[in-house]
């Protein structure tokens, strides 16, 4: 290790890396491999809950009434404000249906591939593009009209930003000023797109003060000082917003709450469990009975994982990535998902993995630090490398085109009331409300976890439309009111109950 005066330090077994500048077209196959795989990844099902929230912005026919939908909504979906924006704007360029809106996803996973493919050694490019496109994290992602790979695309930039600096910092022609305006718009734009975004700015910060200490703080600041002004102000500008729309009401979802078990769900879905188990509806409600059906290829998967990080773990002779890889480790996925633990915790609300999503370009690096080790050893180091992979590809392609995945079918409930809806008919619906405007429902009455005495005063229904009822109807009030009546279940379609009360 050699270090300067500011404390900056390289590794110098590093690989040598190849300068994408002075290889024409080497950028072409991440490009093409990830935009092949975004195009696969992404699907015409039916939007559920939070992309029917996405959906009814993007539609609007103005950003004044795409503002007017949030500041009426009031809720979280307002600390998102450059994903609404861009997809308002997507839409008015390639439509409104599922597939249009959800490629908006496209170009931001083949920005974060191609990047973390620019930013590793040479010899694991192979190893990150293989894990990226197999990922089933980012297959999830890519088919959600949410913000998630937008988030995955600025921060796999920032990344990349950051282990050019680890690897090259010291150099006296390392160009400070284009690097710390990467850097800085990077980070600007992942938090405003997301809130959550700070945590994993946060994370950069710790990261590059302890990179450097107290005593070269002052020498990187001189050298980034503009951009870090920048960044800064856009801080700033987004912690007043963000406290501004508290006074407005806007708080977190107070569905469900945080403990420490959301360190598994989080290794779950990073590790790419998700495809080879349970739908996702049925692993909330039931997060232990609904796994035992799919324990043998969780098991394997698992195996796989023991397999790679047992094999990575004693192959330490090959290792000329170890010092990024425990910098990347602890301060890009550690501490933010500790950070999001804590703060779900503390504020007693829900912790989801995908909040953490701008960590997951640093595992898919670790995760290629690793593959790439194995593949040097040879022999059956490989063939768990290989196995893993395979089991990841398993994984997304279930999650694409398995029935046991399908997405909550608001278009399926929706038309079925629009063809059977009779005239005069009532229709109660314990559903999201953006999702049937979205497909086009109107006049209806909208319940939210009623209790007996509000639906007591509401005139008899034609039709009961509920889905989720540990949502919509946690007190069971709704299914009661039904059976008492004698409601004829006319229908049913993922995540939705259809009810004929007619007569």
């Amino acid at each position: 290790m050699k270090s300067n005066a500011s404390g900056i330090r390289t590794t110098l077994s590093s690989p040598k890396r190849i300068n994408p500048d002075s290889w024409p077209g080497s950028l072409l196959l991440p490009v093409l491999a990830s935009l092949g795989v975004g195009v696969l990844a992404v699907s015409s099902d039916s939007f559920w809950i939070d992309e029917g929230l996405s959906a009814i912005k993007a539609v609007a026919p103005s950003l004044g009434e795409a503002w007017r939908e949030l500041r009426a909504e009031a809720n979280t979906n307002m600390h998102m404000l450059f994903y609404m924006a861009a997809l308002w704007a997507w839409e008015k360029c390639f439509g409104s249906s599922e597939w249009a809106l959800r490629s908006m996803n496209i170009p931001f996973f083949v920005l974060g591939v191609t990047a973390l493919w620019s930013a590793v050694p040479r010899a694991s490019r192979p190893f990150v593009l293989a894990f990226c496109l197999v990922s089933p994290f980012l297959w999830f992602y890519l088919n959600e009209a949410r913000t998630y790979s937008m988030i995955f695309g600025f921060s796999a930039v920032a990344t990349a930003a950051l282990l050019d600096w680890l690897d090259r910092g010291e150099d006296p022609r390392f160009p400070w000023a284009r690097w710390g305006w990467i850097l800085s718009l990077s980070l600007a734009a992942l938090t405003w797109t997301h809130v959550v975004g700070l945590v994993f700015e946060l994370a950069v910060a710790i990261l590059v003060f302890t990179r450097v200490g107290w005593r070269g703080l002052p020498e990187l600041l001189r050298k980034v000082w503009a951009p870090m002004m920048f960044l800064a102000a856009t801080n700033l500008a987004l912690i007043g917003y963000v406290l501004w729309t508290k006074t407005q009401g806007v708080e977190a979802n107070p569905i469900g709450k945080t403990t420490w078990l959301g360190i598994v769900y989080w290794l779950y879905e990073f590790g790419g469990f998700a495809g080879l188990g349970p739908n996702r509806n049925d692993l909330r409600i039931h997060p232990f009975a609904s796994l035992r059906p799919y324990f043998l290829p969780l098991g394997l998967l698992g195996v796989a994982w023991s397999a790679v990080l047992l094999g990575g773990w004693k192959n330490r002779r090959y290792a000329p990535d170890r010092e990024q890889g425990k910098r990347l480790a602890v301060f890009l996925v550690l501490v933010p998902l500790l950070i999001f633990l804590v703060i779900g915790v503390w504020q007693n609300i829900r912790f989801l993995p995908r909040y953490a999503a701008s960590s997951y370009p640093a595992f898919a690096v670790l995760a290629s630090f690793l593959l790439c080790r194995l593949w040097a050893s040879g022999g059956w180091r490989r063939w768990a490398g290989l196995f893993l992979l395979t089991g990841l590809a398993c994984s997304s392609l279930k999650l694409r085109f398995s029935p046991t995945h399908v997405k909550d079918d608001y278009r399926s409930a929706a038309n079925f009331i629009q063809q059977n809806r009779r005239s005069g008919d009532a229709v109660w619906w314990a559903a999201d409300e953006s999702g049937a405007r979205f497909y086009g429902l109107h006049g209806l009455t909208i319940l939210m976890d009623p209790t007996k005495s509000i639906l007591a005063t509401l005139p008899r229904p034609g039709w009961v439309v509920l889905s989720k009822p540990d949502i919509y109807d946690r007190n069971s009030a709704l299914g009661n009111y039904c059976a008492q009546l004698g409601a004829k279940k006319v229908a049913s379609f993922q995540a939705f109950v259809i009810y004929d009360c007619g007569n």
